[in-house]
């Protein structure tokens, strides 16, 4: 598939308008989050970009948990899906069903795009 300046910018709109919690993450670090991740959160963008999903998590376990479950299906092509709560900046938690799909499949170094 090839990608142009438009259907790029097209997919950002897309990703942006879309009414859901929506993110990027390369090596499991926030690299872009739309105003519904912000909002869900209550984190501001400036808190997620750059850090590590691991904050959003109780324990290092449910961490480690999520990911290999996650990045089985991933690693494949294919949708990863798990159940798993996640921790707001006001401390209170929420009941997340995260979906995950590589960017690339083959270079999963250029990002992972979620839905929480």
């Amino acid at each position: 598939m090839t990608h142009s300046v438009s259907s790029d910018a097209s997919l950002k709109g897309i990703l942006v308008a879309a009414p859901m919690s929506i993110g990027l993450t390369r090596q499991r670090v926030f690299s872009w989050v739309n105003r519904w991740m912000v909002d869900l959160l209550g984190y501001p963008e400036s808190e997620l970009i750059g850090q590590s999903a691991r904050m959003l998590y109780e324990s290092d376990q449910e961490f480690e948990r999520v990911g290999s479950v996650k990045y089985s299906k991933v690693n494949e092509g294919k949708m990863g899906e798990v159940q798993t709560r996640w921790c707001c900046r006001d401390g209170h938690i929420i009941d997340v069903l995260l979906r995950s799909v590589a960017i690339n499949p083959l270079n999963l170094d250029e990002g992972v795009i979620f839905t929480g």
